[in-house]
Order: structure tokens, then sequence, then C-alpha cells
């Protein structure tokens, strides 16, 4: 990968495409307000993590804290699980945090191109700011290895998270093979505990900067991802700042920040695992979850 100063495919100044990134998730924004509270209608809302658990038959960790309140609800909060596309968050707040002009184009070539790319896959240059909201909104693959690239690789990304507090979360390799989710394996790896801390730092805190800030919560509030999955039936006026992620061994992931009506925020994140390597994730897994956090901490 390569990079120039070039604009990308279309000209902005940099604070245009700050701006053009904002606003780049209004249409996802408003599918996913119409979305909520249509899934899984009249369905029984489980009433602890335990039970979400045995009702998927998956190895569950759990960190949810309603802050200022004092009340959390966690499950296996130390337990580590692979960190799959959430990691992409963290790797955009480290583009973010190096000043990185957005608007620096890369150019890659076919070799680059990694499965799951939509955005990248149609393209061989990027801009770091649509490489951001590919990564983030699509969940890119190729955009995330990008942004990794930008900062020194998963050592990089790792050497920031230990930078901003994370002692943790710590990433090994490149899209796709941290998907492989091997059990056992620690490479790529978080604790529900340390991912939703670290998402609450960059999210809601003075890691980044004042607009840094303000424009990563954007851009993952337009997420497409997360749409069917855990933001499908919170209640109504609830927003979310989120990242999903998936991968072998029907792993899925959703680490974020839920916003509600009354200005409570609360940071979470669902990690979940089996040791069965034909399995199939199940997303309505993730709406329960969202249904649990939100009745238990709403």
């Amino acid at each position: 990968m390569t990079t120039d100063n070039q604009q990308g495919e279309e000209p902005m100044g940099s604070m245009t495409r700050r701006t053009a990134l904002l606003g780049s998730g209004g249409v996802a924004t408003a599918l996913a307000a119409g979305l909520a509270g249509t899934a899984r209608a009249g369905a029984a809302v489980p009433t602890t993590a335990a039970e979400l658990e045995a009702t998927y038959d998956v190895t569950l960790g759990l960190w949810a804290e309603r802050l200022g309140s004092g009340r959390r609800l966690t499950h296996r909060p130390d337990r580590r699980f692979p960190m799959l596309s959430t990691f992409k968050v963290l790797a955009a707040a480290a583009v973010l945090r190096t000043g990185t002009d957005l608007d620096e184009v890369v150019r890659y070539s076919d070799a680059d191109v990694v499965e799951n790319s939509p955005v990248t896959g149609e393209r061989r240059r990027i801009s770091y700011a649509d490489a951001i909201d590919a990564g983030l909104r699509y969940s890119d693959n190729t955009a995330g290895n990008i942004m990794l690239d930008r900062i020194g690789g998963p050592a990089g990304l790792t050497r920031f998270l230990r930078d901003t507090g994370d002692r943790t979360s710590r990433l090994d390799r490149t899209e796709p093979t941290l998907n492989e989710a091997l059990p056992g394996d620690e490479r790529d790896t978080s604790t529900p505990r340390a991912i939703a801390a670290s998402y609450a730092r960059l999210l809601l805190r003075d890691t980044l900067s004042d607009r840094d800030r303000y424009l990563l919560r954007a851009v993952m509030q337009g997420s497409t991802t997360s749409v069917t999955k855990l933001r499908a039936d919170l209640p109504t006026g609830w927003w979310a700042a989120d990242k999903t992620g998936g991968g072998a061994y029907a792993t899925q992931n959703d680490v974020g920040v839920l916003f509600t009506p009354a200005g409570d925020r609360i940071v979470f994140a669902v990690l979940t695992r089996t040791d069965d390597p034909d399995r199939t994730a199940d997303p309505a897994l993730m709406v329960d979850a969202g249904r649990l956090i939100a009745s238990r901490l709403g």
C-alpha cells in the first residue's frame, strides 16, 4: 500500500471531508431508528446472562454498565474472547489520534484486497476518511487493514491500547486471519471488561479530541451491520454507537455505547464463542442481548 496527498474519489477539503464523514451515517441511522422495536415483538426477555448463554448454547461474555449509577450487568467479564471486527473502532481511533490528514489517499493492489470488502473491493485507492467510514459502517476488511497499516500494524494497535490504558486487549494479526477464533488461542483477543473500558475511553472521555470523538460516534451510529442485531429491539428513542464482529466457531460480538432519551449512557460488550467449527452464529442472540441490557439497566 502506498499513500499520496491527492484527494480521493470526490474532491473535498479536510474540514469538508470530516463533515461528510459525519453525515454519511444519516441514512443508516434513520434505518436503525425505523427498525428499533420491530424485531422479535412479543418474545420473552431473557432475565439473566446465564439464561441467554444457555438458550443459545454458547460461551457468553458480558459487561454492561450504566455510567454514573453504579449499576452493572456482567457475566464472565474477564474471560478472553476473539475481538473480531470490533478492533476496527480501536484502529480508527488510533488513526484519528495521529492527526492523519483524512484527505490523504492510499493506493493498493488486487493482492491487498481480502474477503468481505464491499467498498474497497470496488476501487484501488481510498482516502483515510473513506477507509474509516467503510471499516466502521460496512465492516470492510481491507479498510481495516489499511487503518492498521497506517498505525504500524497489529503491534501498533496494541501499543495504542497500552498507551490509552488498556492492559489486556491485544491484536496479533490482520484481516481475515484474526477471525480464526481457534479455541484457547489468545491472539487477537480481549475481555468484556477491557474492551468495554477502551470503547468508553474513546467514545466518551478525552482520549480523543472533541471533534474526533464525535466523528467516531457518528460513523458508528451509521453502522449497517448492527441494525438487525443488538439494536433491533431497543426501546423507542434509544440509539447506539457500536461495532459488530463475526468469525469462525460461531463467534459474534457487539461492543459500544447505548444512549437513552433521558441522557443515560450504557457502555457494553457482548462477546460470544463456541467450540464447534461447523456452527453458524445466530443473530437473534444479539437481539436478546440488547433486550436484556435494556431491561436490566434502562
